[in-house]
């Protein structure tokens, strides 16, 4: 569409931005209620974890909006509020998982909860991260080879 157009619908880059990552968090919701989640909890986190980086061209372009948003949201107070709650949001859900397999016994003795759970979060971020800018080096196979071996470390 040619700015004109969207600017008939959307005032600002702000409103059109909130808009994208309104639909990319719809997406990524739909898809995650339609996961039928693996009952072992560490196929389950490797499962969830997957909805956040680009290992096809629908997450991909998700990352890109995401990555869009949150740098306006560096400058535009507007935005701020809603990248702070989806990567709240986003942390907590890592934290439940790391603390489901902690419980379940398959942390490594030494691990802390919110300590693995904020090194997955980061992990994910700089995977989708280079897989939108550099996709050539970062692609699907190279992103799933490096969370296997992050899970293999993280997991017994």
């Amino acid at each position: 569409m040619s700015t004109g157009s969207l600017r008939h619908f959307f005032a600002t880059q702000s409103e059109l931005l909130l808009f994208a990552m309104t639909l990319v968090t719809v997406r990524v919701e739909k898809r995650i209620a339609g996961i039928d989640f693996d009952p072992d909890i560490r196929r389950a986190i490797r499962q969830f974890t997957d909805q956040f980086v680009p290992l096809d061209e629908d997450r991909r372009e998700e990352m890109q909006v995401w990555e869009a948003f949150a740098a306006a949201a560096q400058t535009d107070s507007t935005l701020t509020a809603v990248r702070d709650e989806t990567d709240r949001t986003l942390f907590e859900h890592y934290r439940t998982f790391v603390e489901a397999v902690h419980d379940a016994g398959f942390l490594q003795p030494d691990a802390s909860v919110d300590i693995e759970a904020m090194r997955l979060h980061a992990l994910a971020d700089g995977l989708a991260s280079h897989g939108v800018d550099n996709p050539e080096r970062t692609n699907p196979q190279v992103i799933g080879r490096v969370l296997d071996a992050h899970f293999a470390t993280l997991l017994r």
